[in-house]
């Protein structure tokens, strides 16, 4: 993955820190239902000491799927959880976005909204900054959150 010729900034968020996002989206694969409050536990005190994703962890751990934590983060964010698996990416819109910029993100466009805006399925939305890919894409973006396994395997559809 090349560099970018601009700084970046992460996705806005209505959360006071970082540990606060970890326990709201472990609230959330708790009553989901998908993680123990014991295994939701340990990964927290394995990210406090290694510094990294609660996600991450709980995929390593086999204690998730990925499209059990694409739809968490979707709710944690207030987006939409995108299949894009089952559903066919736009080749004319993901061709709207270089490939660098895209890994650079973990996203790729999908489709052309009802709005006119391009939807952008991100692996997570605290890695985006809308208002960047607003200016390189020249239409507003909306975003959802995908797999990124599914993200990487759209890639090719970028030039």
């Amino acid at each position: 993955m090349s560099s970018l010729p601009f700084r970046t900034r992460p996705a806005r968020l209505d959360h006071a820190s970082t540990t606060d996002l970890r326990q709201f989206l472990g609230t959330i694969l708790v009553r989901r239902g998908r993680v123990t409050q014991v295994q939701l536990a340990t990964a927290l005190d394995e990210v406090e000491r290694t510094g990294r994703r609660l996600g991450d962890i709980l995929l390593g751990r086999g204690w998730l799927y990925e499209s059990e934590l694409a739809q968490a983060l979707a709710e944690q964010n207030g987006v939409d959880y995108v299949d894009i698996a089952a559903r066919s990416v736009d080749r004319t819109v993901a061709a709207k976005l270089p490939r660098d910029v895209a890994e650079h993100f973990r996203c790729v466009p999908v489709r052309t909204t009802s709005s006119g805006a391009m939807l952008l399925a991100v692996a997570d939305p605290a890695d985006v900054d809308v208002e960047v890919l607003r200016i390189l894409v020249g239409t507003e973006v909306e975003i959802g959150v995908a797999e990124l396994s599914a993200i990487r395997s759209a890639w090719p559809h970028c030039p």
